[in-house]
């Protein structure tokens, strides 16, 4: 194998291993923002529902 070929083969397993990981941490990057919104749904939901009781409370 000339060294050519071997150069472009090494950068080919080199470029799939770093595509692999940008894939990789894009899911998990995806997943954790997901999960934060899920919580500021939660606390604005949370936060709604005390006001109005505390609303309820001063009338």
């Amino acid at each position: 194998m000339s060294d050519l070929d071997q150069a472009c083969n090494d950068f080919q397993e080199h470029w799939k291993y770093g595509s692999e990981q940008i894939a990789e941490q894009t899911k998990e990057l995806t997943d954790s923002v997901s999960k934060t919104k899920e919580n500021y749904e939660e606390v604005e939901q949370a936060l709604e529902e005390a006001f109005k009781v505390a609303a309820g409370k001063a009338g």
